[in-house]
């Protein structure tokens, strides 16, 4: 062999001839271990690079065969110590060929690290001795070893790029795609790079690429987010231009899901694509290869996407052995198939069961949440499955992030699964993120699920609301403030955190939120979270309301309410007693242009009540509700048909309704309808049962101890209504209004006290008020039975009327 050593050659007729050996692997193995053993000291860098290159090159299923691979790789390691010893005297050439043989070995640390140092010194102090092929494997081997090396890395990208600039032709298709690989594969930003690849990957004739190039630098880019739309028309064309019969079934895969990556759009290509993935056999797919082509197109074309083409894919998931289907791969093809709302169920048995029988161990939070939620979003909630994910989800901690986490929990609202187990869980994970690795809809996914699924867990709401009140406004959009809002306004009602974080919605985020952000949608959720949280905020009501006013022609206009958005607005000005007479006329004459059979049940009952509330009298609307009202009556449970039978109570106390012939006063009603009407008023009817609060106890008490006759609860047959204390004279009636009565932090009654108020008054009752904070600063019974003596003087004070 020859040994180099500063420029001379001496010779050492005792190593073998390795060029004569190449045909005869073991004899060659065994030769350099003897020449190991005996000559090492003789032996160059040069030789050790050529041994080990020829070693690499061993046939695999020998070497396996023989069980040879840990001696191959003992031998390997003694080269290269050989190999660092004589580091200094190697080329650049030299140099790659030793780490592209010892990327894969065990041990060969040493080597890694000298050539490192080395390269970065070539580069530094004389860069001609590298060229772009020999920067291509030393990169390429490290991003295989997974040595992240980024003084290396930087210092080989500048030599490149000044390649690109002085000798732009020495570059090939292959070059281009291996260096582009290895910064992706180590995740090493460059985009300068990445810039000189793009502008001499698009100087290479198109002739000179094969498939597995062009698939390569596609995905290297898509994976760098580097969105050269310049770039990929050209590969575009090239991947065009190629012999169909060159393309094996991942180069298809690769090439499409470089495209969805980044977004970017090119019909030609996908049609191409999908011509040549139907003209393979489904069988030649391998999962992997399936879930990228699914998801690709899925992302670039949804449901547009040919019904053959995700049939072929289909088969080859239904064909593909179960034990070779991994959760990853399981839960992006799945998503995919759902996105595109693909109809098979023996498909998704199938992945069911595959879900079910895989190792727990072989999940990551991503593959769960993806499984979970595609399923759930399919409509497919098997809860021998939920169960499963949520065992093998309960055992993981720190692999979750707010993405995973939120879809998680996300999954189980839309399944209706109740785990109690898992919600805490999931609870303490949340609980345990820095506020920045939030994104909004991180936020309401959260709290949605919790909501949805009736779970008060206060430590994980105040949590989020420590954390969203350290968001700036910019940060919400329309329909993540909605969802908020309406989470905490229904399962921290009236708690204080809940106050403070309308505040900060009301005082920060919503005032400072575009209008033109908002839509039906999104407007009545805000403003019926308001009326749930009982809160009012009159000004910020009304000024939402005015977007309404303003948005003739755009997507706020009252002509894109929808029944359900026009409930919901209703029901919180009637709620909340906000008085902006335009938005609310501008609402009811909205719903005349629906037919009451498009309406829900509980959307009449809600709209029916604010009507009453706000005392509404437009024949129009009373006829259309009424109608509404007997057509959806058989649907309605009993707290719907409570505010469809305070509606009729309402109608009749003001003279709109005759109450035994059911009909509208002034208008002939439809054949049938007066009878339905007459039949629902007349039915027997309870509002609701009421526990006495300690607040009636204690005035109950003191109305026993003043001899004074009353009756409590009692029910008035005619309305329904129960009322806290009617006296002897069966007319006057105490109502002992506690917080719940009113606004939060307010003394505004709020629309439901409102009402009763009314309507008792109507029937002749004389009502009078105790509000909870003139009785709570009273301290001696003496106090309290003079309060109410005056409180039952003929007439009563005014701060205590409605």
């Amino acid at each position: 062999g020859a040994v180099e050593a500063g420029g001379d050659h001496r010779v050492n007729s005792r190593l073998p001839d390795l060029a004569h050996l190449k045909k005869k692997p073991l004899e060659m193995l065994e030769a350099v271990e003897q020449a190991l053993d005996s000559e090492k000291d003789a032996m160059s860098g040069v030789y050790a690079v050529s041994a080990l290159n020829k070693l690499k090159k061993m046939p695999k299923h020998l070497v396996h065969k023989s069980k040879l691979g840990g001696r191959v790789d003992a031998i390997m390691r003694l080269l290269g110590a050989v190999v660092v010893k004589d580091i200094g005297q190697l080329s650049g050439k030299h140099l790659s060929l030793a780490v592209n043989a010892m990327a894969e070995v065990r041990g060969g640390d040493a080597l890694m690290r000298a050539v490192a140092t080395r390269s970065v010194e070539l580069a530094r102090d004389d860069p001609e001795s590298l060229d772009i092929q020999a920067i291509a494997v030393i990169l390429n081997a490290f991003a295989r070893a997974g040595i992240r090396d980024e003084v290396l890395f930087s210092s080989l990208s500048h030599t490149a790029c000044e390649l690109a600039e002085t000798s732009p032709t020495e570059f090939s298709a292959q070059s281009v795609s291996v260096i582009a690989n290895a910064f992706s594969k180590m995740r090493i930003k460059n985009s300068f790079l990445f810039e000189r690849l793009s502008q001499v990957a698009q100087m290479i004739g198109p002739s000179d690429y094969g498939p597995q190039a062009a698939s390569n630098i596609l995905n290297a880019f898509a994976r760098m987010d580097e969105q050269d739309r310049g770039l990929f028309a050209f590969l575009s064309k090239v991947v065009r231009q190629t012999n169909p019969d060159s393309f094996w079934p991942h180069h298809l895969a690769i090439t499409v899901n470089a495209f969805a990556k980044t977004g970017i759009e090119d019909d030609k290509l996908l049609k191409h694509v999908g011509n040549l993935i139907l003209a393979r056999s489904p069988a030649a797919f391998d999962s992997q290869a399936v879930a990228n082509i699914l998801n690709a197109y899925s992302r670039l074309q949804g449901e547009s996407t040919s019904t053959k083409l995700i049939g072929h894919m289909a088969l080859s998931l239904r064909e593909v052995n179960l034990a070779t289907l991994d959760p990853s791969t399981m839960s992006i093809a799945l998503n995919a198939l759902v996105k595109m709302g693909w109809e098979d169920e023996a498909l998704y048995r199938r992945l069911m069961v595959a879900a079910k029988v895989t190792d727990p161990l072989l999940f990551d939070s991503q593959a769960i949440s993806t499984i979970m939620h595609s399923f759930a979003k399919g409509g497919i909630h098997d809860i021998s499955l939920f169960d499963s994910m949520a065992a093998v989800a309960m055992q993981m901690q720190y692999a979750f992030d707010p993405q995973s986490a939120s879809l998680v929990l996300n999954a189980c609202a839309k399944a209706e699964y109740k785990n109690e187990a898992l919600m805490a869980h999931m609870s303490k994970i949340v609980r345990k993120f820095a506020p920045e690795d939030f994104e909004a809809q991180h936020i309401d996914n959260i709290l949605n699920a919790f909501a949805r699924l009736d779970v008060k867990d206060r430590a994980l709401f105040v949590h989020m609301a420590d954390i969203i009140q350290q968001k700036e406004a910019e940060f919400f959009d329309s329909q993540a403030v909605g969802v908020i809002l309406n989470a905490f306004a229904k399962m921290m009602h009236r708690e204080e955190v809940t106050t403070k974080l309308f505040s900060f919605f009301s005082n920060k985020v919503l005032p400072a939120m575009p209008m033109g952000s908002l839509d039906p949608l999104s407007l009545s959720i805000i403003l019926n979270s308001y009326a749930k949280a009982e809160i009012r905020e009159e000004r910020l009501i009304q000024m939402l309301g005015a977007c309404v006013q303003r948005g003739k022609g755009d997507r706020l206009s009252v002509e894109n309410f929808e029944i359900r958005h026009i409930a919901s607005t209703m029901h919180a000005y009637a709620q909340l007693r906000v008085e902006q007479d335009e938005v609310v006329s501008a609402m009811w004459r909205q719903l005349l242009k629906y037919s009451v059979k498009d309406a829900q049940p509980e959307e009449v009952a809600v709209i029916a009540w604010s009507v009453t509330v706000l005392n509404l009298q437009e024949l129009d609307l009373v006829e259309w509700l009424m109608e509404g009202l007997q057509f959806n009556w058989g649907h309605m449970e009993h707290s719907l048909r409570r505010q469809g039978r305070q509606f009729m109570l309402g109608c009749e106390l003001e003279g709109l309704l005759d109450a035994k012939s059911g009909r509208l006063v002034g208008r002939k009603n439809r054949p049938g309808t007066s009878v339905g009407i007459a039949q629902l008023i007349q039915s027997a009817f309870k509002m609701e049962d009421h526990n006495p609060s300690r607040l009636q106890q204690d005035v109950a008490g003191i109305l026993t101890e003043m001899n004074l006759e009353f009756k409590e609860e009692f029910v008035d047959k005619r309305s329904g209504y129960s009322v806290d204390m009617l006296l002897s004279d069966r007319r006057t009636v105490i109502e002992v209004d506690g917080p719940s009565h009113y606004a939060m932090g307010t003394k505004t009654p709020l629309g439901h006290s409102d009402m009763k108020d009314r309507q008792l008054k109507q029937l002749g009752f004389d009502v009078r008020h105790l509000p909870y904070w003139e009785w709570d600063q009273l301290d001696s019974k003496e106090q309290k039975m003079d309060y109410i003596k005056v409180l039952l003087t003929p007439t009563p004070s005014p701060m205590r009327s409605y």
